[in-house]
């Protein structure tokens, strides 16, 4: 009779869980949505103020930043959230860690950015791009989402989210206009974003109570990156994926067209990326439900994995084919300059890697659950190395489609890894079938 008591346990457990889960990705689905729509508008204009050399050079400076912003992390973030939903440690034990070497590492680092920003050999334009690199490397290296995340509130980030990208396309949309600087979409952005960190991180001292600076810091957040090295080799590498593009173009095609090639490039990771921060809210609601659902034992837990990334794939084979239908007319209208009109040769296969790589996530988080970190790790490392130099070979010839194609690669290659080392996982020792 004991042997019962856990079934009955789970399904009673399981049942509020996914009524939670479907309203938490409604509430997201649409907050996201709305927020994404005001912001492809706002950023398309401001593209088309900027022209097409200058949002190259602004992209050069803003995907720098993104990685940066990727290594600083060290892997806490995925580190503090497992932790959470496991109950092995407290919210309020963590916060003061994160908060004091994330302020650290990354003012530190955007101070020596200004100070190489100023002595280097640039024009003044690039040099004002770069200045407001380091402030926006500052701004986002202060992100506070794996906060909402750990705490389940993923709809109240999304709302935060939201207003913040609808008074920045606000602005966008009003005062942008033709022949705007290089960069300054980047400070709109860092303002912009900066002034609602600030508040938010308030509010969350505020409402938790806990002391957000420390400086004690140090050994506690060295026993997370111990225990996060994998993790964040893995987002390092996953980053470095998805940022092929803007950071390799510029050194790999001729300089007469080197931010002519990298603003077709950008045009369309644009768009993409505003779906992939679309699938990544959804994504983060459910990566801590699959922490949760090993914990729980139950029964099924691969084949609901394999389910979610199966769904997904669908999902993004039939929105590559709409696009290729009929995206191009559309994608005419929403960049009004034509100097952007030929990067829509590859938004069908960037917006496919983006729903590839959402499906790779839950994989890689069914390998998180079982703690297999460093499997999650080499997993990503091929991919990265096969298109990396890939990416040499093509890209000097072909420029900016060659890189479309083989971040579409780089996203099926790493998805084939995930899925052979997750089917390989011995679930045995937890009595899962």
């Amino acid at each position: 009779m004991k042997t019962s008591e856990p079934t009955s346990a789970s399904s009673s457990v399981v049942t509020h869980p996914v009524r939670k889960v479907l309203l938490d990705i409604g509430s997201t689905g649409f907050w996201q949505a709305a927020g994404k729509l005001a912001q492809v508008f706002g950023l398309l204009h401001a593209m088309d103020c900027l022209g097409g050399a200058n949002a190259g050079i602004s992209g050069r400076v803003m995907g720098t930043a993104m990685l940066l912003q990727v290594i600083l992390t060290l892997g806490i973030d995925v580190v503090a959230v497992r932790h959470i939903a496991a109950q092995t440690q407290s919210l309020k034990q963590l916060l003061p860690v994160i908060f004091s070497a994330r302020l650290l590492l990354h003012g530190g680092i955007a101070t020596l950015w200004a100070v190489a920003t100023w002595i280097a050999p640039l024009s003044p334009a690039e040099t004002f791009a770069w200045l407001v690199g380091g402030l926006y490397l500052l701004v986002i290296g202060m992100n506070y989402q794996w906060y909402y995340q750990a705490t389940e509130r993923m709809p109240a980030l999304s709302r935060i989210q939201t207003l913040t990208t609808f008074a920045i396309s606000a602005y966008f949309l009003l005062v942008f206009k033709p022949g705007e600087a290089a960069g300054s979409d980047l400070l709109v952005l860092a303002l912009g974003h900066g002034s609602v960190t600030v508040w938010v991180w308030f509010r969350v001292k505020k409402e938790t109570g806990a002391r957000m600076l420390t400086l004690s810091f140090v050994g506690e957040a060295i026993q997370l990156l111990k225990e996060g090295q994998a993790n964040w080799l893995f987002g390092v590498g996953y980053n470095a994926l998805t940022l092929l593009g803007l950071i390799l173009i510029p050194f790999l095609v001729p300089n007469a067209v080197r931010d002519t090639e990298l603003g077709y490039f950008r045009a369309s990771n644009q768009l993409a990326l505003a779906l992939q921060l679309i699938l990544t809210y959804v994504g983060y609601i459910f990566y801590p439900k699959i922490v949760t659902w090993r914990k729980q034992r139950l029964k099924g837990f691969r084949l609901r994995v394999f389910g979610l990334a199966g769904a997904v794939w669908a999902i993004g084979l039939l929105s590559a084919a709409l696009i290729i239908t009929l995206g191009e007319p559309v994608f005419q209208i929403a960049y009004q300059n034509p100097d952007f009109h030929p990067g829509f040769r590859i938004l069908p296969i960037m917006v496919l890697a983006k729903f590839i790589g959402m499906a790779s996530g839950f994989l890689t988080w069914g390998l998180l659950a079982e703690h297999k970190d460093w499997l999650a790790t080499k997993c990503c490392m091929l991919p990265v190395a096969i298109t990396t130099a890939l990416h040499f070979w093509f890209v000097p010839e072909s420029g900016y489609v060659a890189a479309g194609w083989l971040y579409l690669l780089g996203e099926v290659l790493l998805f084939i890894t995930c899925s052979l080392a997750f089917l390989r996982l011995d679930l045995s020792h937890s009595k899962i079938p």
